[in-house]
């Protein structure tokens, strides 16, 4: 009989799905294991290059201290020279050569070469005093802890300075005033002379990496330290001494006239998988340079910045047109615009919008302007633009609407006072203020409508003939039906014009309202008695009046009949200041809820608006050098063209500059004489970031991690496009266009600028020599620090410390 196996296939099954169990399992911890050594991989990965992105922030401050050590050794000097200086030695030095050469010159029997020699003497001594009072001051204000012998107690520079600037992230904006120097010193006197703020690195990406400046003989102390701490995590003792340590050491060690700087970056990701990979420190180590200079390495002098820029990051000789694009500037942009007129009287009502600056969307954008904004032509928006203007606009029209007639829409202008000036929010324009847009607004702190149909241009000497024509009077206009757009004005408002009628005649026909909407004008169509004449102005039979005053009063007059008071257009669209509103013609305008229509209060005392055409002259026709009502009067004459500031065709005269030696450089000299080759900014991808390439129709010029840092002079256009961060400034003799969703940021860089033409002297001479020497008529006396960077701070290689 045989015996059964009961229990065997059990068994099997059993058995099989121990070991599919024991396989998965294996798998899953393989793939586990596999995705944790991944994410480490891609944090260690990502906090390598946030740690790299810290030791670039540590070399940007210590060029930022290098220009305020630089500029304070200057200071230092001049209170010197002055006798007032605060470093005792020499100031007993400087009175000792100063003794010798007056007894030699209040000597009755002294000899004319014994005098001449003691002037020489003394001015010998001087040169080297001010040699030795440069580089004492240079070295405190890097680290006066490293010559305590050598500081003086009211000098107010903190010990540590560079190494706390670094720990912090931060760089000082400190400004000196020399025109206190001769005053007697006290010891208030240096923080009175002197500001000290610090301004904080921005950090857009949110990467925090820590910086300390440690030499090796630190780092290896700390990393003791971190090593014992990590095995003994309770241990207070232990984290308060390496606290301590981190604290007190300075990396900073000068040796034979050089600062040997080492930087520590630390970075460590705090993820939410912390018991995936923990925190992840990353620790990279770099080593800078900085060779103290002699006093005649650093130059102190009339820079581009002071007698071209003027405070400029964009100075553009046509047209500038933004489309599409999130974009942010900080600093004074000139556009001269293009006259793109015809002599159709049909179409010139709409010809005169175009030319200067144009800014349209596809979708919602914001532009932020930082600074004032200056063009001969006409500051457009289309559609989806929302406009925030911490400056002043100057401008010969205002326009949101398009140069075909029809409608913009979505957009928004908002002029207001900045933080640092009150005496921004303003807006002058010397023609029309144009509303044609469909859920729009325009909001204004202080508004200057300056033409008045009255003046008498120069055409005989103006630079834009053309234009004198269509230049009969200021207003502000809104064409089309009520479509929930306004324009408010909050505190001062000076119209100085009155609308126009486009006729067939050679400047229209002149209404009697200085705020113009295009279904009112029918009040000058209607007689009112029967003294008033009336006259056919093709295509219309309207008032024949010459004198505005008469016209606004039978404006007011036809308006306030009861019968078609409620009738009137625009009323609750326009908001004026109750106080400060001056116009020559009628107005239209809601105040509590009720129409308004108001007649002219044109008052020639009130309107004190000379002083405002003279700015408005200087600003947008001799690029802020001052100007006359002559100059005003002409439309600019003798005015100063983009063209006429720089001599492109001299670059060939300049035998070691090689644009295709700009490339790679962290701060680049672009000029280009070609006006048929467009310089094109993008963003650089991998091999080609930081580079310049060249063909026959573009200049390429590429970002490096997003940033360009750069002085460009082109006869051409130039084009940006992707998103960009530009440090430096631009002058353009054609077209700037700005394209692309992404966000672009334009800063204007004042040092960046001068550290380029430090080390582009010869280039920088040819092209812009006439104009640095006063051509222009420019005003000298202001003085900048320039040097060539590479000579003066070394960057030695990174390394990987944990």
């Amino acid at each position: 009989m045989k015996r059964k196996k009961k229990g065997s296939s059990l068994i099997t099954v059993v058995i099989i799905f121990s070991v599919l169990i024991t396989v998965g399992t294996a798998m899953l911890s393989m793939t586990v294991g596999d995705y944790k050594m991944r994410v480490k991989e891609s944090t260690q990965i990502k906090n390598l290059y946030s740690s790299e992105s810290g030791l670039d922030s540590a070399y940007y401050i210590i060029i930022k201290t290098f220009d305020k050590a630089a500029e304070y050794g200057d200071f230092k000097v001049k209170q010197l020279k002055a006798g007032k200086c605060q470093w005792e030695p020499h100031q007993r030095l400087y009175e000792i050569a100063k003794e010798k050469r007056d007894n030699v010159l209040n000597n009755k029997n002294s000899t004319s070469s014994e005098c001449k020699k003691a002037k020489r003497q003394f001015n010998n001594e001087l040169e080297e005093l001010s040699k030795l009072e440069f580089e004492r001051s240079f070295k405190n204000f890097i680290s006066k802890s490293q010559n305590n012998n050598q500081a003086s107690y009211k000098e107010k520079i903190p010990e540590n300075f560079l190494a706390d600037s670094i720990t912090n992230t931060s760089y000082n904006t400190m400004s000196f005033n020399n025109r206190e120097i001769e005053k007697n010193i006290d010891d208030n006197e240096f923080e009175r002379m002197t500001k000290l703020e610090f301004i904080k690195l921005s950090n857009d990406n949110k990467l925090e990496p820590e910086l300390f400046v440690y030499s090796d003989e630190d780092l290896k102390k700390i990393n003791e330290l971190e090593r014992k701490l990590k095995f003994d995590e309770q241990n207070n003792e232990i984290q308060d001494a390496l606290n301590n340590l981190k604290k007190s050491v300075d990396g900073i060690k000068l040796d034979n006239n050089e600062f040997n700087i080492t930087i520590t970056s630390e970075f460590k990701s705090k993820n939410e998988n912390a018991q995936i990979n923990g925190e992840n420190l990353r620790r990279l180590q770099t080593s800078y340079t900085i060779v103290v200079p002699e006093y005649k390495d650093i130059s102190f002098s009339n820079s581009i910045t002071n007698v071209v820029l003027d405070n400029k990051v964009l100075i553009v000789g046509e047209n500038m047109k933004v489309k599409n694009s999130n974009l942010n500037v900080k600093g004074n942009i000139f556009v001269q615009g293009k006259d793109e007129s015809t002599d159709d009287w049909k179409t010139r009502d709409y010809d005169k919008y175009k030319g200067g600056i144009k800014l349209n969307s596809d979708s919602k954008i914001k532009l932020n302007f930082n600074g004032d904004v200056v063009t001969g032509k006409t500051f457009n928006i289309v559609n989806n633009i929302d406009v925030m203007l911490e400056g002043n606009l100057y401008a010969t029209n205002i326009y949101l609407g398009q140069e075909n007639r029809d409608y913009s829409k979505e957009s928004n202008l908002n002029v207001t006072k900045s933080k640092n000036n009150k005496e921004t929010g303003k807006v002058f324009i010397d023609n029309d203020l144009t509303l044609k847009a469909k859920n729009s607004s325009v909001k204004i702190d202080k508004f200057y409508g300056l033409n008045d149909k009255n003046i008498k241009h120069d055409k005989e000497h103006s630079h834009d003939k053309d234009a004198i024509d269509g230049r009969t009077s200021s207003s502000i206009i809104l064409n089309g039906e009520d479509n929930n757009s306004t324009i408010e004005i909050n505190e001062e408002a000076y119209i100085m014009g009155v609308s126009r009628i486009n006729t067939s005649t050679k400047d229209g026909y002149s209404t009697g309202e200085s705020i113009g909407i295009k279904d009112n004008y029918q009040a000058y169509s209607i007689p009112l008695d029967d003294t008033e004449k009336f006259e056919y102005y093709d295509p219309l039979q309207l008032l024949k009046e010459d004198d505005v005053i008469k016209k606004s009063k039978h404006f007011k007059k036809y308006w306030d009949d009861p019968n078609r008071k409620e009738s009137v257009k625009g009323a609750g669209r326009v908001t004026l200041p109750k106080r400060n509103t001056y116009t020559v013609g009628a107005t239209v305008y809601t105040d509590n809820g009720k129409n308004i229509v108001g007649e002219s209060n044109f008052n020639l005392s009130d309107m004190k608006i000379s002083d405002k055409r003279e700015d408005y002259a200087s600003k947008v026709y001799r690029m802020g050098k001052g100007a006359n009502i002559d100059v005003y009067n002409s439309l600019g004459k003798d005015a100063v063209t983009v063209e006429s500031l720089m001599y492109l065709e001299d670059i060939d005269k300049v035998d070691n500059y090689k644009l295709a030696n700009q490339s790679g450089n962290n701060e680049k000299a672009i000029f280009n004489k070609d006006p048929n080759k467009t310089i094109i900014i993008k963003e650089g991808n991998g091999a080609n970031e930081g580079e310049i390439e060249e063909d026959e129709d573009n200049i390429y010029v590429y970002s490096k991690a997003g940033k360009v840092n750069a002085f460009i002079a082109t006869a051409g256009d130039v084009t940006i496009e992707g998103k960009m961060d530009f440090d430096g400034s631009m002058m353009i003799n054609k077209d700037l266009n700005i394209i692309g969703s992404e966000e672009k940021n334009i800063l204007y860089d004042k040092e960046v600028i001068n550290r380029i033409q430090s080390s582009n002297k010869e280039i920088f001479d040819e092209v812009f020599a006439p104009t640095l020497n006063g051509a222009e008529g420019n005003d000298r006396s202001s003085v900048d620090v320039q040097y060539d960077l590479n000579k003066f701070i070394k960057t030695g290689l990174w390394k990987i410390k944990k």
